[in-house]
């Protein structure tokens, strides 16, 4: 894994966990992937990106505590508090009903009635769902990314057909 492009971020790091250099990374809202050990992930401090081995990760309440290769001590841990975590996409797990951001993104979106509301412009989660950010030329609409509004997603031709609940619109 060295591609930037095909990363995707799966949580942050949020503080050192025991003498020896491990890591607690909390998942991103509604997040469940945990690396698995032999596998890589990528540490994102902004600037600076670096690979790195999976020693060992367990799932533990609130995130995962990861130990990986060439973080050995406390103070190479500490360095690494706040970094992003990103992984590959390839082979990640998706329920049928499940979507990657990167796959919406662009989508041009309809009502049940053939109406046009625009492109998917960005995505963003609040804990309880993600809301799609649809604009056209004149305004932006915000959906709740919930199966009451969103009726079918067609990734293959970047199309999302909804049901405007009453002040949606």
């Amino acid at each position: 894994m060295n591609k930037t492009d095909d990363l995707f971020e799966i949580g942050r790091i949020t503080k050192v966990h025991g003498l020896k250099g491990r890591l607690k990374m909390a998942l991103l809202p509604g997040g469940s992937y945990c690396p698995e050990p032999g596998g890589e992930i990528a540490l994102d401090r902004g600037a600076v990106l670096r690979f790195f081995l999976v020693k060992e990760a367990e799932i533990r309440k609130g995130g995962v505590i990861l130990g990986l290769e060439g973080i050995d001590t406390v103070e190479e841990a500490r360095g690494m508090v706040g970094a992003r975590v990103r992984t590959a996409w390839e082979g990640q797990p998706l329920a049928e009903d499940e979507y990657y951001w990167r796959d919406i993104i662009g989508s041009e979106v309809e009502t049940q009635d053939g109406r046009r509301l625009g492109r998917v412009e960005r995505i963003f989660p609040t804990g309880s769902n993600d809301v799609y950010v649809c604009r056209d030329e004149e305004k932006e609409i915000l959906l709740p990314g919930i199966s009451e509004v969103i009726k079918k997603i067609d990734v293959k031709n970047k199309q999302i057909l909804v049901r405007l609940l009453p002040g949606l619109e």
